[in-house]
């Protein structure tokens, strides 16, 4: 029998899962669940239907996805015609990620890389968490020692927090790409980013593109230390952005413009 508590959450998750798939047939019809195989409409949520000061993918919009994961975002621009780059690191959420965009027909529109982005190109451990729904993923990210008892850091301001405080035991080394490299000299419309934590250090390597082409970011933060620095990071590139999601330690999701001048 189900307790009454647990009851009470089952209907109230199925109740937000229905809205949210109805606001998606009336916003976004050509999004369905075969785009979402990880079976997370929270996920469909915070990517698709947030605030992202106006801006929406558009035909030949040049866009990565950085920790495409199982592909959401990525779908969803692919389905709107831009030329889309997405980089997973994990090898069973990289497979999973390609067998959804071959199952829908977008295969031909997204550029897959199994590599993490980070401030270098070389090998990295990783760290993850099998979850199995409708198909296999490993949620996880990679692994730099140095953190505080929190996850949070405890090192000098201005230079990177870990985010572990040693390395794990089941970490595998993974591929890595810098962000520099990644980008390269190209115009990009448009950058998400959702790498768990060490997204600090990254956007580090990207400096020039951000002040010189000034793509719009869609960015997750994983921690307050971290968040802090990225905030500040992009107000120094004269950035603007909007919540699209938050929580009070600061696991957050943002969509960063770059500010009209004056």
């Amino acid at each position: 029998m189900v307790e009454p508590a647990t009851k009470n959450t089952t209907q109230s998750s199925n109740t937000d899962r229905e809205r949210i798939w109805a606001k998606m047939a009336q916003m976004h019809p050509e999004f369905t669940h075969d785009h979402d195989v990880f079976d997370d409409p929270w996920a469909v949520e915070a990517l698709l239907l947030g605030d992202f000061i106006g801006w929406r993918p558009f035909s030949d919009a040049h866009v990565m996805d950085i920790g495409a994961n199982v592909g959401v975002w990525t779908a969803f621009c692919a389905l709107h015609d831009c030329r889309v780059t997405a980089y997973e690191a994990d090898k069973i959420t990289f497979d999973t990620l390609n067998g959804m965009l071959k199952k829908t027909g977008l295969d031909s529109r997204v550029n897959t890389v199994n590599a993490a982005i980070w401030k270098t190109t070389g090998t990295m451990p990783f760290a993850g968490r099998e979850v199995n729904t409708r198909a296999r993923c490993r949620n996880g990210c990679l692994t730099v020692a140095g953190a505080g008892p929190y996850g949070d850091g405890d090192m000098t301001p201005g230079l990177f927090w870990g985010n572990v405080i040693s390395q794990p035991e089941n970490s595998d080394l993974v591929s890595t790409v810098s962000f520099g490299d990644a980008l390269g000299s190209e115009q990009w419309d448009c950058i998400k980013m959702d790498i768990e934590g060490v997204e600090f250090r990254a956007l580090l390597g990207a400096k020039n593109c951000f002040t010189r082409y000034r793509p719009k970011l869609f960015l997750a933060t994983h921690g307050r230390e971290v968040h802090g620095e990225c905030c500040q990071l992009l107000r120094s590139w004269h950035y603007e952005f909007v919540y699209t999601s938050r929580t009070p330690n600061d696991l957050s999701d943002l969509f960063a413009a770059p500010r009209p001048i004056a």
